[in-house]
């Protein structure tokens, strides 16, 4: 009984020194860093406001996929999913793209993880890259976010080497329909002959040259209008039952002027008993390089999905 007094204090000392310990760990912090480039700060910013699309083929070691799931690639407020999903604030004025954390494997150790890519310009052909990390950990036992900072540094040295417009790219995007995935496919897959009546805005005429309006292989003509000008394609289309998804592989027309690409592949994903998604993929490739990337069109295809919405769960 003569030691227990001895033993309490004993286990209140370290209990003390553990809990010093725990307070000299920072629980939320900021990191800045700045990274030199050759080229201007414009070209750079451009990059990283409106083409995430190209990171996979740009710098695949670190990234492998981006997918806007809300607004379009270029748009101030998107949330894109990688291996964390974040929403977009865009500063034209100082050149800056903010991401803010919404989800994923960072998020499970952190409650703030904004990150801000400035592009600082400093001579004609040079500028710089400033990072700042601002964050704050959920917890004391999960470690500070020093790793994510030393990727996103490699991610726009390694970004340097591949400044220039892409001559082919994959656009991915998602839109949130109602209605079950089998209706929303048999509408794609075997009604396009209805697509002037239920969006006409969009689509005034569609004819078939080959096969027929549900076959594998058929080959069809559209006339539409884009960015308010009419316009022909011609295409072939392949269907995939099991994956709900029908691939309109591009032949002629306006958008064939420009690309000898043009693929755009819709599959419809089911998500709950009265609503699903169309994940929409384009595949292009430019015949050179001073045509611009075909983002018009993947604004217009989405587009096209998300009003055939209504008419597709009144049919």
């Amino acid at each position: 009984s003569l030691y227990k007094p001895r033993q309490s204090v004993i286990s209140s000392t370290k209990a003390k020194q553990k809990q010093q310990e725990r307070e000299k760990l920072a629980t939320s912090g900021t990191y800045v860093t700045e990274v030199p480039l050759n080229g201007t700060a414009e070209k750079y910013y451009k990059r990283w406001k409106s083409e995430n699309h190209l990171f996979p083929d740009a710098v695949g070691h670190h990234i492998q996929s981006v997918t806007v799931h809300d607004g379009d690639w270029d748009s101030h407020g998107d949330g894109k999913q990688e291996i964390f999903k974040e929403k977009r604030e865009i500063d034209v004025e100082n050149k800056s793209v903010t991401v803010r954390g919404l989800e994923g494997h960072v998020m499970e150790q952190l409650k703030v993880y904004g990150l801000i890519f400035q592009f600082i310009p400093k001579s004609e052909d040079g500028c710089i890259c400033k990072i700042t990390m601002i964050w704050e950990k959920r917890n004391d036992d999960f470690p500070e976010p020093s790793d994510y900072m030393r990727l996103l540094k490699s991610l726009v040295v390694d970004m340097e080497d591949h400044r220039e417009m892409a001559t082919s790219g994959t656009y991915v995007t998602e839109v949130p329909l109602k209605g079950n995935a089998e209706k929303h496919y048999r509408r794609w897959r075997n009604e396009n002959h209805v697509f002037p009546d239920a969006i006409g805005h969009h689509i005034q005429g569609v004819t078939i040259h080959d096969g027929e309006w549900d076959s594998h292989g058929a080959i069809k003509t559209w006339n539409y209008t884009c960015d308010g000008k009419p316009e022909v394609f011609k295409e072939r289309r392949e269907i995939d039952d099991e994956k709900k998804a029908v691939t309109f592989r591009g032949l002629e027309g306006h958008v064939m002027e420009q690309l000898k690409v043009y693929d755009v592949v819709f599959e419809f994903i089911p998500q709950s008993e009265d609503g699903c998604v169309c994940k929409i993929t384009m595949i292009w490739e430019k015949r050179n390089d001073d045509f611009p990337e075909p983002s018009n069109y993947m604004k217009f295809v989405k587009s096209m999905a998300a009003d055939m919405d209504h008419h597709v769960i009144k049919a």
